[in-house]
């Protein structure tokens, strides 16, 4: 994991302000790699790293371009040939010659997980860009005197005078996890969304989005075959794409015994890299537990499809409370993924092996969606003998034999045409409520203002509301794959992993493969009852049989669900009084009769307490 630095300033940046800049960052367990500082002195461009990642600044002194690159490109061969470029160039060097050829709509062309500084030293301005999915943060602020840029916000807190608290934020944390784009938790400092552009000009930012999926786009092949066979390659592509510059070195994977995850490692051995999976084992659980957390059948039936020595990561007495004092050590922001556990104990595992990248299979559910959409669809288009038969074989291959046919054709035919007005009054005021509504009971009306109808329709593009559909298929996948929570955990997974010196990628979170599954008929995701058959048919012959067949999760929850059960009522009202807009007596006659199924709002309101003293707020 590498940081990028960016600070342009109207007056000449004196040594102390550089010092202390790179003195602030690099005591975040990172050296500075490579630096670039303009001849009159307003600008400093920095670079640190871990390790040898392929991140650095490239200069061209003709054109007074500098380039501050971190990431992969998923394409960079197809780029290269196009750029007339040799194969070894660095990927910094790959966009300063796709800047010259395309000028300011170059990053359409970049595909991968990056984040990019351009100045521009003729101009005195800053171009900014992410990915689609904005993993790779790019935070920046703006006073009278300077603009800063960077990929962490704690370089940014170290160079501002006084730090605030963003109320907002804070607010939308209660109420709807996510908050509104741009926004971090603190005043005046922002996260550029996904798939944007910034340019800092003339003391006057500007922010356009160059990328969002083309919904007007439509794959259509011939037959099941071609769908396989295209979806098989660019899961190839991307995999190869992120591991050919590691060699032979050892590459980490995390495996679950899921579809996901087996996937990925499977193709990582189908071509030939040096996998080392990683399984974590819940030990110490209860027999109910353990049966919903053990996967151990999965993971050995990949170990003997291809011969791989796993690398068995034993958990006893482990949790999101018992790691709680590192997680709030380690990120500027409230760490709020509640099983982030996990991750962080196979990012401790690789360090100690000296294995430095890790594969992922974070959300690739979404990527390739279930298919439930498709349901959706057979409704809406009135299509209902289909309709009846893919219920009924999704209910078999679940193994469920009593079948409701009238549920199915409330939740897909009549429940899409019900206006949305009527949704929310019956969730605002009949017995059950959607999340928003329902986070919200446990906030101080007299404090914290409720969500409107239109707040919540507008950061859901919708209401939340389990099977309800919108306009056709597509939209429905594309609503789920814009979710801002998935900008919201990249970015605490990428910070956690940097903290441990790992380079973790995400396969399943490709554009190209996002792009794809988007664009192919539902039909395709929810087949003959089977779901997320697209990557089931593909990946066949390379994934274990029981894989393939397999229809369930795995539960990561229950150790930190153990741990929010032991956590004392006192500590947990205590940290609600701390927070000071909260409503105890809910809170206490609610939250607390059932600290299992609120454990996620628990977890919320000990973290963000914790949060709050160590920022001194």
């Amino acid at each position: 994991m590498s940081l990028l630095v960016g600070l342009l300033s109207k007056n000449e940046i004196s040594n102390s302000i550089e010092k202390n800049l790179i003195g602030s960052t690099c005591k975040q367990n990172l050296y500075l790699k490579s630096d670039y500082k303009s001849a009159d002195k307003n600008f400093i461009s920095l670079n640190f790293s871990n390790r040898n990642l392929d991140s650095d600044i490239n200069v061209c002194n003709s054109s007074g371009i500098i380039v501050n690159f971190t990431g992969d490109i998923t394409n960079r061969a197809e780029l290269i040939e196009k750029l007339n470029l040799s194969k070894d160039v660095t990927n910094s060097i790959i966009i300063s010659y796709a800047y010259k050829k395309w000028g300011d709509s170059f990053a359409i062309n970049i595909y991968g997980f990056f984040s990019i500084i351009i100045y521009k030293s003729k101009e005195k301005s800053i171009i900014a860009i992410n990915d689609h999915l904005g993993s790779k943060p790019i935070y920046y602020f703006k006073s009278s005197s300077i603009f800063l840029i960077s990929s962490k916000i704690n370089t940014v807190l170290n160079m501002i005078a006084k730090k605030k608290p963003n109320h907002s934020r804070i607010r939308d944390y209660f109420i709807f996890y996510n908050g509104k784009p741009g926004e971090t938790f603190f005043d005046d400092i922002y996260n550029l969304e996904p798939g944007s552009q910034l340019t800092f000009h003339n003391n006057n930012i500007s922010i356009k989005k160059y990328f969002n999926y083309d919904l007007t786009q439509k794959i259509l092949y011939k037959n099941d075959y071609e769908y396989e066979e295209n979806f098989k390659e660019i899961f190839s592509n991307t995999i190869s794409a992120l591991s050919d510059n590691l060699g032979n070195q050892k590459i980490g994977s995390s495996l679950s015994g899921g579809l996901d995850s087996s996937s990925i490692t499977c193709m990582l051995k189908h071509l030939e890299k040096n996998v080392i999976p990683q399984s974590v084992l819940f030990e110490g659980l209860n027999a109910q537990d353990n049966k919903a957390a053990d996967e151990r059948k999965y993971v050995k039936d990949v170990s003997l499809k291809y011969d791989l020595k796993i690398d068995y990561i034993p958990l006893k007495d482990f949790g999101c409370i018992s790691e709680l004092p590192q997680a709030i050590n380690y990120n500027d922001e409230p760490p709020s993924l509640i099983n982030g556990y996990v991750h962080s104990a196979i990012f401790k595992n690789l360090k100690s092996k000296n294995i430095n990248t890790l594969f992922d299979g974070f959300d690739g559910d979404t990527t390739v969606s279930y298919g439930y959409e498709h349901l959706f669809e057979l409704g809406r288009k009135f299509r209902l003998i289909n309709l009846m038969q893919e219920y009924k074989d999704m209910h078999k291959n679940l193994g469920i034999k009593k079948i409701n046919y009238l549920n199915a054709i409330q939740q897909y035919l009549i429940k899409s045409y019900v206006p949305s007005r009527i949704f929310w009054i019956k969730k605002k005021y009949g017995s059950s409520s959607m999340v928003p509504l329902e986070w919200y009971k446990k906030l101080n009306s007299k404090i914290i203002n409720p969500p409107s109808y239109e707040e919540i329709y507008n950061n859901y593009r919708g209401l939340p509301i389990q099977n309800f559909f919108q306009k056709n298929s597509q939209f429905a996948h594309y609503l789920s794959i814009t979710d801002r929570t998935i900008q919201m955990s990249l970015n605490l997974i990428n910070h956690n992993a940097s903290e441990y010196g790992i380079d973790i990628k995400f396969p399943f979170m490709d554009r190209k493969l996002i792009e794809f599954c988007l664009s192919i008929p539902s039909s395709q995701k929810l087949k003959n009852g089977v779901s997320r058959s697209i990557l089931r048919r593909s990946l066949k012959n390379i994934i274990p049989d029981t894989i393939y067949a397999r229809y369930t999760k795995s539960d990561l929850s229950p150790f930190s669900r153990n741990q929010i059960c032991n956590v004392s009522n006192e500590k947990i009202l205590e940290s609600a009084q701390n927070i000071s807009f909260f409503d105890t007596k809910y809170i206490k006659s609610n939250l607390l009769k059932n600290k299992s199924k609120h454990m996620v709002e628990i977890y919320q309101i000990i973290i963000f307490d914790a949060w709050l003293r160590k920022q001194n707020f």
